[in-house]
């Protein structure tokens, strides 16, 4: 669902199965894209560069990244949702 690598899954405590297994995925990645957020400083762009490629792409993005940003800004825009987003989930592991 969100695309939690194992080693990512491992950094909350959850099991490396946990992109296999649709509640520990999703709390997992927003766990994750919660921690983008705060990189970024409420920056989505930039947190979207972060979930993609780790907080080191914040200032250096690569091109995975970019397009995955551009990806995710283009779902929201053409469902044309206004919504305050909070990532506040603990893990199930």
């Amino acid at each position: 669902l969100m695309q939690v690598m194992p080693g990512t899954a491992r950094l909350y405590g959850a099991s490396a199965d946990v992109m296999f297994r649709e509640r520990p995925n999703i709390r997992v990645g927003c766990a994750n894209l919660n921690e983008c957020l705060g990189y970024s400083k409420g920056n989505t762009v930039q947190a979207l560069y972060c979930y993609n490629g780790g907080p080191e792409k914040i200032k250096k993005p690569v091109a995975e990244s970019l397009e995955h940003a551009a990806g995710v800004l283009q779902v929201i825009a053409q469902n044309k949702t206004k919504r305050t987003w909070r990532f506040d989930v603990g893990i199930d592991a």
